[in-house]
């Protein structure tokens, strides 16, 4: 995206279904500094954030976030040659951009459904 925007260009990102929840992400941090380098948040950290914060997060808020955290750790460590955002030469494609944020979103959306599908069952 930096690359994109230094060339004059810009990119549209989907919208969110849930942006509190990055706003939280970004908030708190997206991982932990540790000895060997980023690590996921911590549920201890997480608490402490929520509760300094002053928020109460719901048990698939606070899941939701913990994924997010450990998927963005394994993406900074999957491969030393390639950014975390995948290979910069594909990010001018507007379509492979499109699909790759479609998965995260999905991926963070889960325990969403979930909960939704949990709470129309009860009714």
């Amino acid at each position: 995206m930096e690359q994109i925007e230094l060339d004059g260009g810009t990119l549209e990102m989907p919208e969110l279904s849930m942006p509190y929840l990055w706003a939280y992400l970004q908030d708190v941090g997206l991982c932990e500094r540790g000895d060997m380098g980023p690590r996921p948040l911590s549920s201890t950290e997480l608490q402490a954030w929520a509760k300094g914060s002053g928020l109460q997060l719901d048990a698939w808020e606070f899941r939701a976030l913990r994924k997010a955290s450990r998927a963005f750790v394994a993406q900074l460590g999957s491969d030393d040659t390639q950014p975390p955002y995948g290979d910069p030469e594909t990010l001018a494609d507007p379509d492979v951009v499109e699909q790759r944020m479609a998965q995260i979103l999905d991926s963070l959306a889960k325990p969403v459904e979930k909960k939704n599908a949990d709470r129309n069952s009860d009714d």
